[in-house]
């Protein structure tokens, strides 16, 4: 269950120092192999570290978040602008039918007339 190339070794080591081989043995044979060695935080550093940068986020992160939130907010912006624009269009649109239907006296016709009276 060792992760070394050659075990033989490692016995050979520690029954020359009188002993089993140890996680220290161990791993001083693989840095001299070097074969890498692999250090697993447990799983409460883990959450510790995820936690931190949920909560105490980073400057970049915030720079990253800003960025993001402006760039929605210009689109927000577009989709307002369509939304008048479009209005708009369906004011004059309303406008012809009432000339159509009513001839040319309509509320922005009236509108227009008091703005230029004033």
């Amino acid at each position: 269950h060792f992760l070394c190339a050659n075990q033989s070794d490692l016995m050979a080591l520690g029954k020359e120092a009188g002993c089993q081989p140890t996680s220290k043995h161990l791993e001083a044979e693989r840095q001299k192999k070097n074969v890498p060695v692999v250090k697993v935080d447990p799983p409460s550093q883990h959450y510790k570290k995820l936690y931190a940068e949920v909560h105490h986020p980073t400057k970049q992160q915030m720079v990253q978040v800003a960025k993001s939130a402006f760039g929605t907010a210009s689109k927000v912006d577009d989709v307002q602008r369509w939304f008048t624009h479009k209005r708009g269009l369906e004011f004059l649109k309303s406008e012809a039918r009432l000339k159509r239907h009513w001839g040319h006296v309509t509320p922005g016709v009236l509108a227009d007339v008091e703005r230029l009276l004033h």
